[in-house]
């Protein structure tokens, strides 16, 4: 078969096709007792329907070409459509390649496209090398993908359903079943178009007993994950793999650094990758702050460079710990649901026993379609959770109380006081709350904490348990270090888990890359 020019190309691109010729894809692949459409089925179809099955040239090209300018605009493509949704089979050809390129860690572009096309010698099928060169140029922008998707899935849900009917239609002619089994055997086709609109989320108890079963059951030791802080894993047990945990208390008093401090503690005994979103902190920050901690350095000694020799050798030490410790750190300023939601399916295919994520914090995430705060911290909930029980690993969400409540020693923050405090809590499946007054302090006295206590270095912190859904609520009194900014309960008794550690650093530009 002669290969076209790339003017042949673009001149039959550009031609519309003219109504009464038909494509091998624009037909009904309708079979009856093993044989395709008879003369009289085909006379019927030609009268019902003038033209080809709709569909959008330039939406399905502009889906492809955008994943061409940004290969993260695959993963929110693959959460409206599948390849079966083009109508041009060469462009269902090219997604798929495309998924498989993703799925590789490979780089999506025109000239891995095409060396993958030629090795399964699918090249000339998908037009040549001068149809690849025209998506590029028909796609205005990546950044409108989903828009694209969602036109080529609409116009593939019209399809389904124009076929639906014809075959409703056919059956009517036919007259080979009894007028009851027609009428069902409709519906049944009807109802299948609806279900390829919508995600199937619904099961019956029956079938998800036996998941349920294999985990309480199975030799392995956890469902969950743990903190590692023995009296707050006494109280929750584990946190599932669809929990949300919302940790809100005022700037500087410590959200950020017990959540570093579990990152710490859990990965240092099970190994597994945790995924970090650090709005407050840049990366640089973040890894000093993880090194100082695990040192017992005081960081403001490191920053005046006044450490001694003994306080240096622990530096050097917790950093070659914390080298080989699996902690993805991104510090993408004002994210969004859509781009944190594409770095983490990123991370999870790379590492699929990925532990939990962490959003620090919530009120600095972006969100564009909304009129004010309240609304934006709604809306930032609602897809978090979404995105969270579709990728089924916990979620810690670190957010603060609103502006109007001012820190005051004699009153304790509510649940209200929370920003967007109705969305968080309906939301989440974990509220925890850190307060700190001198009558805590005063109250957990230092028999109560250990005898590593002094009041001059440390004071207690109080974990309020505010909402669980799978335990008791309460208060867990925290032993809070000043100097090295770090929790614990039992300071002195506490061992210290000493174990290898690797903190890999995304760009702003996430592209997570091994080490």
């Amino acid at each position: 078969m002669r290969k076209q020019t790339k003017q042949e190309v673009t001149t039959m691109l550009k031609c519309k096709e003219a109504p009464g010729v038909y494509k091998k894809s624009s037909i009904p692949q309708i079979k009856s007792k093993g044989q395709t459409l008879n003369r009289a089925s085909r006379r019927r179809y030609d009268q019902m329907f003038p033209g080809p099955l709709p569909h959008d040239l330039q939406a399905e090209q502009s889906v492809l070409g955008a994943i061409f300018f940004d290969n993260d605009a695959l993963d929110k493509a693959t959460e409206i459509i599948t390849s079966h949704n083009f109508y041009h089979d060469a462009h269902r050809k090219m997604f798929l390649v495309m998924e498989k390129l993703r799925n590789q860690n490979a780089q999506i572009d025109l000239v891995t496209l095409i060396d993958i096309l030629l090795q399964k010698g699918l090249l000339d099928q998908c037009g040549g090398i001068p149809s690849l060169l025209r998506l590029t140029d028909v796609t205005p922008t990546a950044a409108n993908v989903c828009s694209y998707a969602r036109i080529v899935k609409e116009k593939a849900l019209r399809r389904s359903m124009i076929k639906a009917g014809y075959k409703i239609i056919s059956g009517g002619f036919e007259e080979k079943e009894p007028a009851d089994e027609y009428i069902e055997k409709a519906e049944s086709l009807v109802f299948q178009v609806s279900l390829a609109n919508e995600n199937q989320n619904f099961l019956p108890i029956s079938e998800v007993i036996p998941s349920i079963d294999s985990e309480v059951f199975s030799e392995t030791e956890r469902i969950g994950i743990k903190t590692y802080f023995p009296d707050l894993d006494r109280k929750i047990g584990v946190i599932t793999n669809h929990s949300i945990i919302v940790i809100s208390a005022f700037t500087g008093e410590g959200k950020s650094t017990l959540i570093w401090n579990m990152v710490d503690r859990f990965v240092s005994r099970t190994k597994r990758p945790v995924f970090i979103w650090s709005g407050e902190m840049s990366k640089e920050e973040c890894t000093l702050r993880a090194v100082c901690t695990r040192a017992k350095v005081d960081s403001t000694k490191v920053l005046a460079k006044t450490l001694n020799h003994e306080e240096k050798e622990r530096f050097r030490q917790a950093e070659g710990e914390l080298y080989h410790f699996l902690i993805i750190i991104d510090d993408t300023g004002g994210i969004t649901v859509d781009e944190l939601r594409s770095k983490v399916r990123r991370c999870k295919s790379l590492y699929p026993d990925l532990a939990f994520v962490v959003i620090d914090n919530l009120p600095l995430m972006s969100y564009k379609d909304a009129d004010n705060e309240a609304q934006r911290i709604r809306n930032t909930v609602a897809e978090l959770k979404a995105f969270n029980l579709q990728i089924g690993v916990p979620f810690f969400i670190l957010t603060q109380y609103s502006y109007q409540i001012r820190k005051s020693a004699n009153r304790r923050p509510q649940n209200d006081d929370i920003i967007g405090s109705s969305a968080v809590m309906q939301t989440a499946t974990h509220v925890w709350r850190i307060f700190s007054s001198n009558e805590v302090t005063e109250k957990y006295s230092p028999h109560a904490m250990g005898s590593a206590f002094h009041s001059d270095e440390n004071e207690v912190k109080l974990l309020i348990l505010c909402k669980q859904r799978y335990g008791p609520l309460g208060e867990i009194p925290l032993l809070w270090h000043k100097k090295y900014t770090r929790f614990g309960q039992n300071w002195a008794g506490e061992p210290s888990a000493r174990s290898p550690f690797c903190i890999m650093i995304l760009p702003s530009k996430c592209r997570i890359q091994s080490v």
